[in-house]
């Protein structure tokens, strides 16, 4: 493990304990810590899941004679250090208990993973090795091995994927509680809370190779919606596969409030929806292009709608006209 690791997991000790008596402002302090790097939180998880371990007994106790002198004259505020000095002994225990016993072990055996995030608006290409390389649009988050490079995890956003073949180790990628194993492939992911998309551009991935061994060739389109138990295939110009890298979004049997996400990842500004036209379904192609104005009016034209600034986001919502 390396200094900086160590470093982060004390860090994340001393949060814990620090968080068991927080005021409001010790909260804010503590969100800022865990969104500066993506690291922190996983040293904080190991370190609420090491004390969950740790039993009582395990925490040695010192007690100060002091702390039982409550006759004679100042022996009460005696009591009180000797209880502070006892409960601060308390946590220094626990804290070393979960480092040595616990966390140590728990980050060395899973700390060759590490997650790649993309802000809104904000798009980054990243290699993997062996000419592999995944494309991420924004507001995207992949979990990548060190040891593995023939393995990702879409955590959530939109990825396009151009792997290298190889026979003897296959591209795993997970997705929510769905794995895709590659084919020699060009393919592009979306994650969309409970809803997947898969479309292939090239070659051929199987889509749960352990269960359903679905097998998706070029131009198969498949979209998965765990929420309703429901899977549908369906085919698409394998030309048009990761349209947001052209500035195209395209839609099939999408809720407005899916469209809204997607555009949020493309454009980098916070749309909201009237909850009266959230679950409204849209299939089409929306062009992004680089003033969102024009892009938020040629929706709200489009769809009957109204698209007015939100502070800095946008809100979508119904027309004048339907409001009447």
């Amino acid at each position: 493990m390396t200094q900086r690791d160590q470093d982060r997991l004390t860090e994340a000790i001393q949060w814990r304990i620090r968080l068991r008596d927080a005021a409001p402002e010790d909260w804010e302090a503590f969100v800022e810590w865990l969104e500066e790097y993506p690291e922190r939180s996983a040293a904080y998880d190991a370190v609420v899941a090491a004390e969950a371990t740790v039993e009582p007994d395990m925490i040695p106790v010192r007690h100060s004679p002091a702390a039982f002198d409550t006759v004679t004259p100042g022996g009460e505020a005696r009591r009180r250090r000797g209880l502070f000095y006892g409960s601060a002994t308390a946590f220094a225990a626990v804290a070393a208990i979960m480092l040595f016993a616990f966390v140590l072990p728990w980050l060395n055996a899973t700390s060759s993973r590490y997650e790649i995030a993309t802000g809104r608006g904000h798009r980054q290409l990243v290699a993997i090795g062996d000419g592999s390389s995944i494309a991420m649009n924004g507001d995207t988050r992949i979990v990548l091995d060190r040891r593995d490079p023939r393995y990702a995890e879409l955590k959530s956003g939109e990825a396009a994927f151009t792997i290298r073949h190889d026979n003897a180790h296959p591209f795993t990628l997970v997705a929510g509680d769905h794995r895709l194993q590659d084919a020699g492939t060009r393919f592009n992911v979306l994650l969309d809370e409970s809803l997947l998309s898969v479309e292939v551009a090239e070659g051929a991935i199987v889509f749960d190779p352990a269960a359903s061994r679905l097998s998706l060739g070029a131009g198969e389109t498949l979209a998965v919606d765990d929420a309703r138990g429901r899977i549908i295939r369906g085919r698409q110009d394998p030309d048009t596969v990761s349209g947001w890298r052209r500035g195209q979004l395209s839609f099939k049997h999408a809720s407005l409030a899916a469209v809204a996400r997607g555009l949020s990842r493309s454009i980098g500004m916070d749309i909201k929806l009237d909850p009266a036209i959230a679950e409204r379904p849209f299939t089409g192609t929306i062009r992004v292009d680089g003033d969102p104005s024009a892009t938020m009016a040629r929706l709200a034209a489009t769809l009957d709608l109204e698209a007015r600034r939100n502070g800095a986001g946008w809100l979508i919502e119904p027309s004048s006209r339907a409001r009447r």
